[in-house]
């Protein structure tokens, strides 16, 4: 394995050069601190991922640095934030070899480009296993929270939920490719955040399953919540998957979805058609301070609503 600062220069520095329109870069890599020059609202997270934790060894480099990227951006998209720069800190064994890092910031570099974030900086260690944490900033213009949902407004998510989980199932079982990819190659909703920070009143990234992000919504802006799950549209690649005993629970509470969650008052159902990706209204807020699901006109409850760390 290279050394430390070989591996620096020769690997993760050219991802220093990616273009971004969203802020002034004034120090780059190569110093104890990045400088940068900004006028406005800037939005930052840090996501910390563990190989077996977050994802799994077996995996290619590529996919577990692209993964760790989208995770991270994720959350600037549930605040309508456009990507401006991020740092990186990544810990290795010292048995990773050229071909893995070359592949590791390949993966980076795909997705990197694909949404102009550079990366400024950084921090490389050993340890015992596999450990990166990604620090993202984001430019915003308005600001879209967790804690302004008001009784009426519409719940509306992206796409289905549960093919994140049922991605993580197909690579662990040798499923269809397409479905994996789902797991492996995450797409962080940018676009979409940064079109309902217009007019929807909260958002939140669907990261530890539906029901868990959902309730971080109510309990932020104190309000209940009544899904529709009759109305709830399900991947036909999910349901060939994954068997129909278990489709509801894993569409409710898998996560590792990224796709975004959010409220809307009612007026504004008309400018959900154009959105730049598929959306479903699965429910409304209420003023009682539950979380209520109702199937073909009976209530049901589930025996969790996410992943939790601990």
């Amino acid at each position: 394995m290279p050394r430390e600062f070989e591996i620096i220069r020769k690997y993760f520095r050219p991802l220093a050069d990616i273009p971004t329109s969203e802020t002034d870069v004034l120090v780059n890599q190569g110093d104890d601190c990045a400088v940068v020059e900004h006028t406005g609202k800037l939005a930052f997270s840090i996501d910390t991922q563990v190989e077996n934790v977050h994802f799994l060894r077996s995996m290619s480099a590529a996919d577990i640095a692209y993964r760790g990227l989208a995770c991270a951006l994720s959350d600037l998209a549930a605040m309508g934030a456009k990507p401006a720069f991020f740092t990186l800190a990544l810990s290795l064994t010292g048995q990773e070899d050229e071909s893995w890092l070359a592949d590791y910031t390949r993966g980076l570099t795909e997705l990197a480009t694909q949404f102009k974030v550079p990366l400024l900086g950084g921090d490389t260690t050993r340890a015992s296993t596999i450990i990166q944490t990604f620090q993202v900033h984001g430019t915003v213009s308005r600001l879209l929270t967790r804690a302004s949902a008001r009784p009426g407004d519409l719940i509306v998510i992206s796409h289905t939920p549960g093919l994140g989980m049922a991605g993580l199932d197909a690579y662990r079982h040798n499923g269809p490719t397409e479905l994996q990819a789902c797991y492996l190659r995450p797409y962080p909703q940018i676009p979409l955040g940064v079109f309902i920070s217009e007019f929807a009143t909260a958002a939140i990234d669907i990261s530890d399953g539906l029901l868990a992000d959902l309730g971080h919504i109510l309990d932020q802006s104190n309000v209940g919540a009544e899904l529709q799950l009759d109305a709830l549209q399900l991947d036909q690649r999910f349901c060939q998957w994954v068997e129909p005993s278990r489709q509801l629970e894993w569409a409710l509470t898998g996560g590792d979805d990224y796709q975004l969650c959010f409220t809307c008052p009612p007026e504004h159902r008309s400018r959900l058609s154009q959105a730049p990706v598929p959306l479903q209204v699965i429910g409304e807020i209420t003023t009682h301070k539950q979380l209520r699901c109702r199937l073909h006109g009976k209530a049901v409850q589930f025996d969790h609503t996410g992943y939790q760390h601990f």
